[in-house]
């Protein structure tokens, strides 16, 4: 485990360097825009447990609009399952990857291991 300069936990991945916040979760610190399939891979990668959308939203670093489009987008492709949770105060819908997002993201994987770069 690194430290960044100001004293935050930080550690790497993949080349990018992390910082920890307060909710024990990592902010990334590269600013470089990201492709589109790299923000369906990483939603995929979050919904692999039962999520709900905030979750998602902050995981991925996307906006409510944002969200809302790769959602719709990834459940129409039936590469993410949507269903309702019990929630306590108003019922909550629960993301799940399938298991064709899951072979989505076994063949990103391995595109990525052949082409570093597009990383």
């Amino acid at each position: 485990m690194l430290w960044c300069f100001f004293a935050l936990p930080m550690k790497m991945h993949k080349g990018k360097a992390y910082i920890a916040t307060a909710r024990r979760s990592y902010f990334c610190l590269s600013f470089e825009n990201r492709a589109r399939i790299q923000i369906i891979a990483n939603l995929l990668e979050i919904a692999k447990n039962p999520t709900k959308k905030t979750r998602m939203l902050y995981g991925a670093n996307l906006s409510f609009k944002q969200a809302e489009q790769y959602l719709e987008l990834l459940s129409k492709a039936n590469l993410l399952s949507k269903k309702e949770g019990d929630g306590k105060r108003k019922r909550s819908i629960i993301f799940l990857t399938t298991s064709n997002g899951r072979r989505f993201l076994k063949h990103y994987d391995a595109l990525l291991k052949l082409a570093p770069f597009l990383e």
